[in-house]
């Protein structure tokens, strides 16, 4: 541990407080920075589709054309716990 002092009236005078150093001029200063960085985040999978005739009430490709033409609809149900076993 340092110990401080200064000099008045032609006597040194000691405290047993810390002197902290200056900074060493080797050393990079260091940086601590406010914001980190945002972190991204992966898309999800890509959404895949299944086309269906409502005229045949089938889906494409067991059926090659469709005269109603054809409704795109997701090839995952959005609550898969719903479809019936």
């Amino acid at each position: 541990m340092k110990f401080g002092s200064w000099h008045g009236g032609g006597s040194w005078y000691l405290y047993p407080s810390p002197v902290y150093p200056y900074p060493d001029p080797w050393l990079p200063p260091a940086y601590v920075l406010a914001n980190p960085p945002a972190v991204a985040v992966p898309p999800g999978p890509p959404v895949q589709y299944w086309y269906y005739c409502e005229a045949g009430r089938t889906y494409y490709p067991y059926v090659a054309t469709c005269p109603s033409g054809w409704q795109q609809v997701p090839a995952t149900p959005p609550d898969a716990s719903s479809v019936p076993r």
